[in-house]
């Protein structure tokens, strides 16, 4: 075929509108991302070793907004507390922590399926991905992993449900 009678072909047409419509086709086809972020996060979350109590609770979604906070007891001594938020920004769900007072870092959604949910900020000092994975109705894992000094490293959580205090204690 020569190019002028390229030019005329409806043939030509067609594959420009095909590849036109390609990117809308790929996005529309894209999994959705969830509107709010899953119930079964929701509660009070506690893992304990020798001598280490960490506890993690999460408020109900509403709004589509999920709140959080964690604190690390050594032993009687607070070691570590964190504020964290899960929220839709510009049409997907992000994680938001703010540990020890520090200001919040923002890790987009990456993956999530009925029983996980990936977090990843790839410009984060440590960590830059963020994961909680339902194991079963009473157990949550969590993992916080990344690059420390050219070195990949993992923390993993694994948290057992717990019953949420009602009131503060001597109430």
């Amino acid at each position: 075929m020569t190019i002028a009678e390229h030019r005329r072909s409806p043939g030509r047409w067609l594959g420009l509108l095909w590849l036109l419509g390609a990117p809308a086709a790929a996005a529309a086809q894209a999994p959705p991302i969830p509107p709010a972020p899953p119930a079964w996060l929701a509660g009070c979350w506690l893992q304990t070793g020798p001598g280490l109590t960490i506890e993690e609770v999460w408020l109900r979604p509403a709004g589509g907004s999920a709140v959080g906070a964690s604190r690390t007891m050594a032993g009687d001594t607070l070691s570590l507390w964190e504020l964290m938020v899960i929220r839709p920004v510009a049409g997907a769900l992000v994680f938001e922590a703010a540990p020890r007072g520090q200001p919040a870092a923002t890790f987009p959604i990456i993956a999530f399926t009925d029983s996980s949910l990936v977090f990843e900020n790839p410009a984060h000092d440590f960590p830059q991905q963020i994961r909680y994975d339902r194991r079963a109705a009473d157990s949550l894992h969590a993992a916080i992993s990344g690059m420390v000094g050219g070195r990949s490293r993992t923390i993993n959580f694994d948290y057992g449900r717990t019953p949420c205090p009602d009131r503060p204690a001597g109430d």
